[in-house]
């Protein structure tokens, strides 16, 4: 009876073992996971920048990988204006890609609806503005030179509606051997523009996809 005690111990304790034996040789996994432990405890050391191009190298990025159920489920919860029910769903979300901004921008309206002065509210709106600032220092987005560095196409589109500009035209393009999203966009006085983002981590994410899948045939 020992013995079947034991060796299921051992066996449970392998599984459990198991995602931090294969990421064991995948340093940027690793690092991520350092990074997302010091995000959690609101360390305002941490860098947002290497934060997000480190989950863009590891094993679990997944740029397109995005529970488009759940979106749709709390964007109705919040029309319904269920708040305190809608908290947990968010954090529970987070926990498939804790750098999901969008996710992090619903909690910190949740929060700061059911109280503006708590240390969720405080947290959630550090970790936007920690997105945002990083985006923004990563280059001006007007010319593709300067595009902007994105890990995910819905960092574009919180960038531009952070700074009130709606998107009227998507394309991609390719400059200097990068790929380029490149957004056309009208401010609120009806004002033309254009802005370019630098989408290779997300081309690079695809093929790796695709080639994984090819090597299984």
């Amino acid at each position: 009876m020992k013995r079947v005690i034991l060796y299921s111990i051992l066996v449970f304790g392998a599984i459990a073992l198991l995602p931090t034996l294969l990421w064991a040789e995948d340093t940027d996994s690793l690092r991520y996971m350092e990074l997302l432990a010091r995000i959690k405890k609101m360390d305002t050391t941490v860098s947002f920048t290497e934060w997000r191009y480190t989950y863009a190298k590891a094993a679990m990025y997944s740029p397109y990988g995005r529970d488009y159920d759940v979106m749709k489920k709390v964007k109705e919860m919040m029309g319904a204006k269920k708040y305190k029910e809608l908290y947990p769903i968010l954090l529970a979300a987070l926990e498939n890609n804790y750098t999901d901004v969008d996710l992090h921008y619903y909690a910190l309206i949740v929060s700061k609806q059911i109280d503006s002065t708590s240390k969720e509210t405080q947290y959630h709106r550090w970790i936007v503005m920690g997105i945002y600032e990083s985006i923004t220092k990563s280059g001006d987005g007007t010319t593709p030179e300067t595009a902007m560095q994105v890990i995910t196409t819905a960092e574009e589109y919180f960038w531009l509606g952070m700074n009130g500009l709606n998107t009227t035209q998507q394309a991609l393009s390719h400059s200097g051997g990068h790929a380029l999203d490149v957004m056309s966009v009208v401010d609120e006085d009806n004002n033309s523009s254009k802005y370019y983002f630098n989408v290779d981590r997300l081309f690079s994410s695809m093929n790796k996809m695709f080639k994984s899948k090819k090597d299984k045939k």
